[in-house]
């Protein structure tokens, strides 16, 4: 789910041609909203534009049978979508990993709140939460 990089944050999963073929791989284009959003108003479209873009994609993948699901930078669904909505999206698939933004970085806007407060929510769910943090 993540933007390819920009100003030096975000970036997909490198992988090869080859890796890719022996895997699903789903990339929905992706926009960061508040690194191109140039207003709360053009912030918000862009999140919800990327939301959309990401329920299709799990939309697609709740029909496949899957033993394992990496889901990277969640957080940008969460900046539209619930933990709770996700999560039923992906019920049947037992193991989960995903990787999300938890910082401040980005303020306390609305949009930084609400993805604070579903990434929360998300984290309540899991097993295991391993934090990392760049220096």
């Amino acid at each position: 789910m993540a933007p390819e990089k920009v100003q030096g944050v975000g970036g997909k999963i490198p992988l090869t041609p080859q890796e890719k073929e022996q895997l699903f791989y789903f990339s929905p284009l992706i926009v960061p909203p508040r690194l191109s959003g140039k207003t709360e108003e053009e912030v918000q479209m862009i999140a919800q534009e990327n939301w959309a873009r990401i329920e299709e994609t799990l939309k697609g993948i709740s029909r496949l049978t899957l033993a394992v699901l990496i889901i990277n930078d969640v957080s940008l669904y969460l900046q539209k979508g619930t933990a709770a909505h996700l999560l039923s999206q992906v019920a049947r698939i037992p193991t989960l990993v995903m990787n999300g933004y938890y910082g401040q970085y980005f303020g306390t806007s609305p949009l930084s709140r609400w993805e604070r407060e579903q990434m929360e929510a998300l984290r309540a769910c899991c097993d295991q939460i391993i934090y990392t943090s760049t220096l």
